[in-house]
């Protein structure tokens, strides 16, 4: 599982989910979220595997050049051809 602190665009990651996100500037909020997986291992197996679903399904390969190719205006059946 991840935890990780709110700053830059890290909130977005964790918005469906798959960790702990903990307020900038706070490392008591940060000891809190790390005892709380430490302590409880189901809750560290769900985290663990929401976050490999949302990793699967927003950022696998076929995803982002999916997001890069509409970004630039190309179709989608750009995608997986080759020279």
């Amino acid at each position: 599982p991840c935890i990780a602190t709110d700053v830059g665009g890290i909130g977005r990651v964790f918005a469906d989910g798959g960790g702990l996100l903990c307020p900038r500037k706070d490392p008591a909020a940060l000891a809190t979220a790390m005892r709380a997986v430490l302590d409880d291992r189901s809750l560290g197996r769900r985290l663990g595997a929401a976050a490999a679903a949302v990793i699967a399904s927003k950022y696998s390969v076929d995803s982002v050049v999916d997001r890069y190719l509409a970004a630039f205006g190309l179709p989608a059946h750009w995608h997986g051809a080759r020279a």
